[in-house]
């Protein structure tokens, strides 16, 4: 025998905990949840639906607001913590366990911080909270087909990065972000107020789906190498990260031409064009870290940064018309 096995004076001694061989697992805080719900961009759901809800002018179903709020946060949240689980689970997070805090995942996973299972269950729950809210709103409303469109919202969502669809792996990611942040959510808020669709609460979602498009466009630019070495065909990834700037770019025009073709059809107070400016001012900054620095992901965070504020000063312009601008000449 050998004298590791001659007995307990003879074992070998253990290493201990927090060590190289075993790191001591971070403790979980508040900025860690956060982190894994991603709740800084739960601005890209909540202002197009606000939006949408503010379309009419009669007197706010304040009950029914706050059920759609819930109703679509939490499909966001849902949708950011599967695709978190999605990206564990398919190893594209791993390739660069950096955490840049707008793209590339939370990396909690990689971390050591949360285990993928946490994501999967958090996912659910959310859903199911969301589900609560949006089944009580449309037997509220007296139309429980309502409940269809957080279905297929939340379906869409769940298949944006998740096995069989995986959208996002076949090019199709940009235009279920627009969909679902633009018309979706635009629409949703209105037919909650008035039981009704209306081509008005379209006409604002579209400008909103194109710029929240733009927030995915420009995080796919940083992205690209490992969402190529994974399989992730984002268009991004199909054009070449040096042209990323193209796409942001034309997605920002077609926003603007949409925030203009939405006040033509008075779909907008005249106020309304001031969300074209709001818009267009920081989203150049952007096209300009992005076709200088297309391979450098910390100057890139400036970038996403910058497509956020476009979308979230449009979002506001939009807003702001809608409360204060209908007496505009």
């Amino acid at each position: 025998m050998t004298p590791m096995a001659t007995g307990d004076q003879d074992r070998a001694p253990r290493t201990p905990r927090g060590s190289a061989s075993h790191p001591r697992q971070a403790p979980i805080r508040l900025r860690h949840l956060a982190q894994a719900l991603r709740l800084p961009f739960t601005t890209a759901s909540v202002l197009p639906y606000v939006t949408g809800a503010l379309l009419t002018p009669e007197p706010k179903r304040m009950l029914l607001f706050l059920l759609g709020l819930i109703a679509v946060a939490g499909t966001h949240l849902s949708a950011n913590v599967s695709n978190d689980y999605a990206d564990a689970r398919s190893g594209v997070d791993a390739i660069n366990p950096t955490y840049f805090g707008f793209f590339g995942g939370s990396k909690l996973v990689q971390q050591g911080i949360l285990p993928a299972r946490f994501f999967f269950v958090a996912s659910l729950v959310l859903a199911a909270v969301s589900a609560g809210a949006a089944l009580i709103a449309a037997f509220m409303l007296g139309r429980p087909a309502l409940f269809l469109l957080f279905v297929l919202a939340w379906t869409a969502g769940w298949a944006y990065s998740n096995p069989p669809a995986a959208l996002v792996y076949h090019g199709l990611g940009e235009l279920t972000i627009f969909l679902l942040f633009g018309l979706a959510t635009a629409v949703g808020g209105h037919l909650l107020q008035t039981g009704m669709p209306s081509w008005d609460a379209v006409l604002v979602g579209v400008p909103h789906g194109f710029l929240v498009a733009g927030i995915l466009i420009a995080n796919e630019v940083p992205d690209a190498p490992e969402d190529r070495q994974a399989g992730k065909n984002t268009l991004v990834v199909q054009i070449g990260p040096e042209r990323g700037y193209l796409l942001y770019a034309l997605v920002t025009i077609l926003a603007a031409a949409a925030i203009g073709a939405a006040v033509a059809k008075a779909a907008l107070p005249p106020a309304g064009l001031a969300a074209i400016p709001a818009a267009v001012i920081p989203a150049t900054a952007a096209v300009l870290i992005l076709r200088s620095a297309p391979h450098d992901k910390f100057k890139l965070v400036k970038a996403s940064k910058l497509a956020i504020a476009a979308h979230v000063a449009a979002s506001l312009a939009m807003i702001a018309a809608l409360l204060f601008g209908k007496g505009t000449p």
